[in-house]
Parts: structure tokens; sequence; C-alpha cells
């Protein structure tokens, strides 16, 4: 394993050419880091660091998070995996099922019939996507397939799921009459019971504490020239967050690879090794099976 090799590989893997790549290795325990382009820090006047130790956003890799979450929370006994998603929603929000009851593995599985986005209630970004759209959304979205028979990729389950196990994680037996606190510490969940105890103490949702390790993004335009992009403007009140908002460092994502190789002993490692049993979805088109997130 070497430079050279690594740079072949981004370069045969990538159609357009990256503005910038940070490569992690995990082999025979031992790690090794490579770049491939430029991978500048946003603070232009930020201390010279370590790609390895660059803060990325890792957008949809977050689900692996909420879906781990999922998998403790059922091993706890605080949910199963067959709950039903209207017994956790607050008093007075209805789901429209008229297929079929969507349970908590369906929106891990992107199976519930939920689409991407938040649909048409207004120009919100999943990033600052208020609760009560969330609700407004459940109560009109009419999906048209039963749950468990196709997947179709969805942000709006997975933001979904993640706040309705912040809500189970709080103890609160009882449904609330609005989406109050308890919906809204997935961030506080997700780093208490899987980031910290795994050692990923780069990794994190509210990221001002590491702005000087933030990594300048891109967009690629038409032509092909990269626009510099600011770093994401999450708004930490979100229901949206639990389907992308982690940001990390590629040191953290190998401990967290390794994990997923090699599960750690105790109640985490048992949640990680259920995300990678499939779901089955008997009478599903196209043999529909797919691990927690």
């Amino acid at each position: 394993m070497n430079e050279q090799s690594v740079k072949a590989i981004v370069d045969q893997n990538f159609g357009i050419r990256p503005m910038g790549v940070v490569v992690g290795v995990t082999l025979k325990g031992h790690r090794h880091y490579f770049t491939s382009g430029a991978i500048p820090l946003h603070q232009a006047k930020a201390q010279a660091l370590l790609p390895k130790d660059r803060v990325l956003f890792i957008g949809s890799n977050t689900k692996v998070f909420t879906g781990t979450l999922l998998a403790l929370a059922s091993i706890e006994g605080i949910v199963n995996l067959d709950t039903p998603v209207k017994t956790l929603l607050p008093k007075g929000v209805t789901i429209q099922e008229p297929y079929g009851q969507i349970l908590l593995w369906h929106l891990a599985t992107h199976s519930s019939g939920f689409p991407d986005g938040q649909c048409k209630f207004g120009h919100y970004k999943f990033g600052a996507y208020p609760f009560d759209f969330e609700g407004r959304f459940l109560e009109q979205f009419i999906p048209n397939c039963a749950p468990g028979t196709y997947w179709v990729y969805s942000n709006q389950a997975f933001g979904l799921l993640g706040v309705l196990l912040s809500h189970a994680f709080s103890n609160n037996t009882q449904k609330s009459k609005s989406w109050d606190k308890s919906y809204q510490e997935w961030p506080k969940h997700v780093v208490s019971r899987i980031t910290a105890p795994l050692g990923m103490n780069s990794t994190q949702v509210d990221y001002t504490g590491v702005e000087a390790r933030v990594a300048q993004g891109y967009v690629i335009q038409k032509n092909g020239d990269y626009k510099p992009q600011p770093p994401p403007d999450w708004d930490l009140g979100s229901a949206g967050l639990p389907a992308g908002a982690l940001s990390s460092t590629a040191e953290d994502m190998l401990t967290f690879l390794e994990a997923e190789m090699r599960p750690p002993e105790g109640i985490l490692g048992q949640a990680i090794k259920l995300t990678q049993q499939p779901c089955p979805s008997p009478g599903a088109s196209n043999n529909l099976s797919m691990g927690l997130g």
C-alpha cells in the first residue's frame, strides 16, 4: 500500500476529478492516510493540520449512526424494530397509513413509502426543518404503496426515525402534547451512546468548537470549475438532523469502520451487529432486504 496505488484507485473511481480527497486505510492493525488533490481549511488563517484531523461533513453516513441508535433502543427494550411509528408521535399528530402500519424498521431501511425530502411543505432544507412541518407532513402525505414493499431513498424517513428515538430514549413513556424537547435530543444521544464510547472525539453535530479544523467545501460548476461553499448552517433545532448532520474526521471514521468490522464487547457491539443483519420484507419486490441504515 503506497501513495501511488491509492492515487490510482482515486483516479479510477472518480469520473470527475475531485478537488481533493482524504483516504484512510486500516490494514492489519495499522492505519494509513493519503491525500489526492488540495484539501484546504475553510478558515484561511487556521493552524496547519494533518489531513486525517480535518473536519469533514459526512452527510448521509449519519444515517448509519441513526440506525445504530435504533438497534441500541431495541436491545435495551426501549422500543422494538416492529414498534409502530404512530405510538411515538405527539398527541394530536396523525399519520396516513392506507396500506398498513409504518414500523420503525421501515424508516431505517428506506421502505416506509416516504419520499426523499419534505415534499411541498415550504422551502425549508433539512438543516432547518421545523418540527411543525414534520407534523404537517405526516398528517397530509399519503404513501402510494404498503410499507416494506419498495425501497425509496428517504431523508424524510431518517429524520423522523431520529426524532422518535430521541423521544424514546428520554424515558418518556407517555405521549407528549407537542414536539417537546424529548424529540429534539438526537444530537445528545448519538454522541453519548455511540461516538463518545468509541472514542470518536472529533465527531459532532454542533461544529462551532472545531470551526478552525473544518475543511473547505466545494460544489462543481457546469463548466467543471469548483466554487467554494461555506460549511452547512445547521439549525440545532431541526427535525432533519438525524438524516445527515454529523461532521467527523478521517481518523474518527476509521475508528467507526474498525468497530463495524470488529464490533466491541458490550451493548454497543451487539447493536452494531444488529444493524448489519438484513430486515427481510416478505412479499417485497426484488427481494428487498437491507440492514439498519
